[in-house]
């Protein structure tokens, strides 16, 4: 991880493939999860897909997640979004910038691959940092 990124942020700025691949095959996974930078920290999970439905994304994706700031008073400007499929994860990375409402006043919205890919991924981590903070169960 390079030098002062956060642990939430789990995005990667590379090309969004197409391929599929099988585990130990050595070809990279189908990218379907999208990390989108610079979102207003005042936006809840369901304002966030209120905007992706409004967008054109409605039933294209199922899963959304906006990790919370260090106080947990907000999100910490950035969310992931699992599509399902890997044309409507580039659609989104491609055009979303240009279509979605989601940013902050004067700062460019941002929409990349994310490093952790899939829905499944996303929930095992979001699971392991819960156990973090609140200790176990």
């Amino acid at each position: 991880r390079p030098p002062g990124a956060r642990e939430e942020d789990s995005s990667d700025d590379g090309d969004l493939g197409d391929t599929t691949a099988s585990p130990g095959d050595g070809v990279k996974p189908a990218i379907t999860t999208v990390a989108v930078r610079n979102i207003r920290h005042r936006m809840c999970v369901d304002e966030i897909k209120a905007v992706l439905d409004e967008g054109g994304y409605e039933g294209t994706y199922d899963y959304v997640f906006a990790p919370s700031s260090y106080r947990g008073r907000s999100n910490a400007g950035i969310a992931y979004v699992n599509f399902l499929t890997p044309e409507v994860a580039r659609r989104c990375w491609k055009e979303g910038a240009q279509t979605l409402d989601l940013g902050k006043p004067g700062k460019k919205v941002r929409f990349g691959p994310a490093k952790i890919q899939g829905k499944e991924a996303h929930e095992e981590l979001e699971r392991r940092k819960q156990k973090v903070r609140f200790g176990p169960a």
